[in-house]
């Protein structure tokens, strides 16, 4: 660019953006012109005024105008860069317009061919629906006329089907062949239900009254048939032909009946085995009513397995849950017949009333309870036939359980639950049977346990015979109450069990625990009566065998009881009922620990000349008194040989707990009064405090060797802690094990005391003495 001789601007190069219009480029170059000689023109009087507002000199003007000039210019050549940008995408906007409108041109020339073929193909459309109608119009009247022709040849088809079931149920009724019989008349009926439902052909009237006819006459001829088979009893037969009725549209009835004849066969046996009984009973044969009971469930049992799957075959899934149904009514009235004659028989409700007296000690009884138990014995026997049965009806029925024998109950007027046998005659009797159990079996246990507290013996074991004979017994109760199957009869059993030990065996225990006084005690060891001895060990064993045989009971009735109750309910009063139990067998641990720790509270008198012994003996020693030292520990030596002779003579008399318990209070008692001794009695030196500690430590390991049964270590504590502290060089020793609570037997108060006992500490050094 270059500025000509007026002052304007020119292009001294052609244009780089290629060739263009001439009007384009000449627009563009007058608006740059334009834009230049505003500039150029506004420049000199913006200089002029602002030279009017300075009061500065010449040069200072002139330096404003150049720097005005050249920010002016700078704007115009950014001006003129920007124009050229935009010069140059019109350019590149018109060659791309270009190319558009030449294919655009080239498009419009395709169009009128496109509109000649659309032209064309609508003739076509128009030419082809004309022909589809014709076409649809043939294709309706010739479906209608094949829907007729079908229709005649499905009833000429139909009337020869039907005509030859005819002829085929004559001929099988002259035959006898009833199967075949019934076989024709369910074609028959296929025919007839079938054809209406998938064709439109309605059967007429006259037809469905010839069917009717039919299926009556061999309705009829199977009816006489089953009831004859039902007169002879045979089972066979009767489902034979009571099969067919489903094929004779008349499985309703059919099931009706096969459920009715069934219950009179059921009804049949059980009489049956009811005169065989009474005749029994009559020659003095009396069998009980178990097996009669159970011969009534089994052909329940028989019926259902032997037949099951054949009337679900025929009569569909709800056939066993009906058959069941009906035959547990039956199985309920005669159930319920024969419990009631039991109990005439037997006569337990009188026997119920006296022995009811019995134990509310009003009068006395003359029933033998050997005939109480046998009563019991047949009345679990019912009440596990019962049980039996019930599990049987629960897993045959659950794993034939369908959605018919859902439907068929929910259509019943009176539905009943027939995965249980809960006939509502016979568990009214059995209910009333379980409370005269639960009489009988009080009564029993009282007077079986009475009795073996009677006739309670001695021999060469360390119990009595009561022991054994009582736990037995009880776990023999309430074994049998939990075969019932009933809890109100186990949580009576149990609470029985609970009275009669707090009640009768504890009596019995603390009587002859009470025989043997403190007095009684002493005279045994003054006189070593092996007599007495072996009455008291024996009381104290039979009371600690008592406690540990309650305990195996309970858990013994716990893992036996847990196989037949799993409802939260009932194992919850069961739980309580144990736990009662528990609670009273803690007396008869507690009898026999009290009678242990008196008798070794007593023992000790054979020891006392011992500990005389020590009481008499000087500890104040000194390094010159040698010849003493060796006689220091003759209190020793009498004191084990006292203390072996006792507790040889009873080891072999007390049961190993009661030993432990004997031998706990009495290495206790002993070492109380050796500390006793020490602190009332005694002085000591240092040389005196390590000969009692030898001596202590010999007595302790004495005892732990020879009498492993109790923690000696543990209850010589507090005396092995004295002796320690008396065989000290000097009292702040002590600080070492009392800071390290190597002293925690011993109080403050005891400490103090137990080095008073030194003659050679001074008592102040002991009394300021603390941690």
């Amino acid at each position: 660019m270059r500025r000509t001789r007026r002052g304007k601007v020119s292009f001294a190069r052609p244009c780089p953006f290629g060739e263009f219009s001439s009007a384009s480029y000449a627009a563009v170059q007058n608006k740059t012109q334009s834009f230049i000689d505003t500039t150029l023109l506004t420049a000199p009087r913006v200089a002029r005024a602002r030279t009017k507002m300075t009061n500065g000199s010449g040069p200072f003007d002139v330096a404003m105008d150049v720097s005005t000039i050249n920010r002016l210019l700078q704007e115009v050549v950014q001006k003129e860069r920007r124009l050229r940008r935009e010069l140059h995408d019109t350019v590149e906007k018109k060659e791309l317009i270009s190319c558009r409108m030449v294919k655009h041109q080239s498009d419009i020339s395709s169009l009128e061919t496109v509109r000649n073929h659309s032209a064309s193909l609508l003739d076509d459309i128009k030419d082809t629906s004309l022909s589809a109608r014709a076409a649809s119009d043939q294709v309706r009247q010739l479906d209608t006329a094949h829907g007729h022709a079908q229709e005649a040849i499905a009833r000429v088809s139909l009337n020869a089907d039907v005509t030859q079931c005819m002829d085929g149920v004559t001929s099988s009724l002259e035959n006898k062949e009833y199967e075949a019989a019934a076989h024709f008349v369910d074609t028959l009926a296929k025919l007839h239900n079938f054809v209406p439902q998938e064709k439109g052909i309605t059967a007429s009237d006259s037809e469905n009254a010839q069917f009717v006819r039919v299926r009556d006459a061999v309705a009829r001829v199977v009816r006489e048939e089953l009831h004859t088979a039902a007169s002879k009893s045979d089972v066979l037969q009767v489902l034979r032909f009571a099969k067919l009725f489903p094929k004779l549209c008349l499985s309703d009835e059919g099931l009706t009946t096969v459920c009715l004849q069934l219950r009179k066969l059921v009804t049949a046996h059980f009489k049956h085995g009811e005169r065989t009984w009474s005749a029994e009973n009559i020659e003095g044969n009396d069998s009980g009513p178990t097996s009669l009971l159970a011969e009534l469930f089994e052909s329940v049992v028989t019926i259902v397995d032997q037949h099951g799957d054949d009337l679900t075959s025929s009569f569909g899934g709800a056939a066993v849950h009906a058959v069941v149904q009906s035959l547990n009514k039956e199985c309920d009235i005669c159930g319920a017949q024969l419990l009631k004659r039991y109990i005439d028989q037997r006569n337990i409700l009188q026997i119920a009333k006296d022995v009811s007296l019995r134990s509310k000690k009003q009068g006395e009884s003359n029933v033998d309870p050997r005939l109480i138990e046998e009563y019991l014995e047949e009345i679990v026997s019912i009440c596990q036939v019962s049980i039996k049965y019930n599990r049987y009806l629960k897993e045959r029925l659950q794993s034939s359980s369908t959605k018919e024998a859902s439907a068929y109950h929910l259509h019943q007027q009176n539905p009943v639950s027939t995965k249980t046998f809960d006939g509502e005659h016979y568990f009214r009797v059995l209910h009333e049977m379980v409370g005269f159990y639960i009489r009988l079996e009080e009564f029993y246990m009282y007077e079986t346990v009475a009795v073996a507290i009677k006739i309670n013996e001695r021999g060469e074991t360390l119990t009595s015979s009561v022991v054994d004979d009582v736990f037995y017994i009880l776990q023999k109760c309430a074994r049998r109450a939990s075969e019932t199957g009933s809890i109100q009869a186990v949580c009576a059993s149990l609470h029985h069990v609970s009275n009669i030990l707090s009640d009768q065996v504890l009596s019995f225990v603390q009587h002859e625990l009470a025989e043997v006084s403190q007095e009684g005690f002493t005279d045994i060891l003054s006189k070593d009566s092996k007599e007495s001895l072996h009455s008291w060990t024996t009381a104290v064993n039979n009371a600690e065998i008592i406690f540990e045989n309650v305990n195996i009971l309970t858990r013994d009735i716990q893992e036996y009881l847990l196989l037949l109750f799993d409802i939260p309910g009932e194992w919850e009063r069961i739980s309580n009922c144990l736990n009662e139990i528990r609670e009273t067998s803690q007396f008869f641990e507690h009898c026999s620990h009290n009678s242990l720790k008196v008798f070794a509270n007593t023992s000790l008198q054979s020891v006392d000349n011992a500990l005389m012994h020590l009481s008499s003996t000087s500890f104040e020693l000194d390094d010159l008194d040698q010849e003493d030292q060796d006689s220091l520990d003759s209190w020793v030596h009498h004191l084990l040989i006292a203390v072996d002779h006792l507790l040889h003579a009873l080891k072999p008399l007390l049961v190993t707990s009661c030993f432990r318990a004997f031998l706990h209070a009495f290495e206790e008692s002993l070492a109380l009064r050796i500390e006793v001794v020490l602190l009332n009695d005694l002085r000591f030196t240092q040389l005196g405090g390590l000969l009692l500690e030898r001596s202590v430590r010999r007595i302790v390991f004495h005892l732990s060797t020879s009498f492993p049964e109790a923690p000696c270590r543990e209850l010589f504590g507090r005396v092995l802690q004295i002796s320690m502290m008396l065989s000290m060089e000097s009292p702040s020793e002590v600080l070492d094990y009392w800071n390290d609570d190597l002293l925690e037997r011993l109080s403050e108060i005891e400490i103090k005391r137990v080095l008073s006992l030194r003659s050679d500490f001074r008592v102040a050094d002991v009394n300021a003495l603390g941690r």
